[in-house]
């Protein structure tokens, strides 16, 4: 008997075995449960691992995004103050920077996207056994959670970022 992936965790086993134990023409149910523990083991310490890894890459393209965004819109400071002294609103100021940020977010995270395909379909074509295509609410979801990404981030850094420039008095743009 071959088993899904899903099954193969010590507590469904121990169900399947119950299960066909309980049938008359079934004697004895043997796998091997030291390494059926083994393996669940070490795939929660790798899952835990890559979870680990994955949060500080993302902290650091987080952080590298919201310097960017700082460091362009500081290079504008003085097209910011100038409008405000002519009358405009803050959020008149803020619109155009905002759009523009996440339109390049939104940019690179089409182009991020057809990256993760491009890999997804290499890893699918020489190791057919994962069937990664084939998984398209996994696939759908990363693509939703991408382009989410590529809108909130820099939506967020923009704010944050002119706001800070537009509540700075005329003599504090000079440090």
């Amino acid at each position: 008997m071959y088993l899904n992936a899903d099954f193969v965790m010590p507590e469904k086993m121990k169900i399947l075995e119950d299960k066909y134990l309980k049938n008359g023409y079934v004697s004895e149910v043997h796998y091997d449960k030291s390494l059926v523990e083994l393996l669940t083991k070490n795939i929660q310490r790798i899952s835990f691992w890559l979870l680990v890894l994955s949060s500080f890459f993302g902290l650091i393209a987080i952080i590298l995004i919201n310097s960017s965004i700082r460091l362009s819109i500081y290079s504008k400071r003085f097209n910011i103050k100038t409008m405000q002294m002519v009358g405009a609103t803050k959020s008149f100021i803020r619109k155009p920077f905002i759009w523009q940020s996440i339109k390049l977010g939104l940019l690179g995270g089409v182009i991020a996207l057809l990256a993760i395909f491009a890999i997804v379909y290499y890893l699918d074509k020489y190791i057919p056994t994962l069937k990664l295509i084939q998984d398209y609410v996994s696939l759908g979801y990363v693509a939703i959670g991408v382009l989410l990404l590529a809108f909130f981030i820099p939506w967020i850094s923009t704010f944050f970022a002119t706001q800070r420039f537009l509540n700075l008095k005329t003599n504090d743009l000079y440090y």
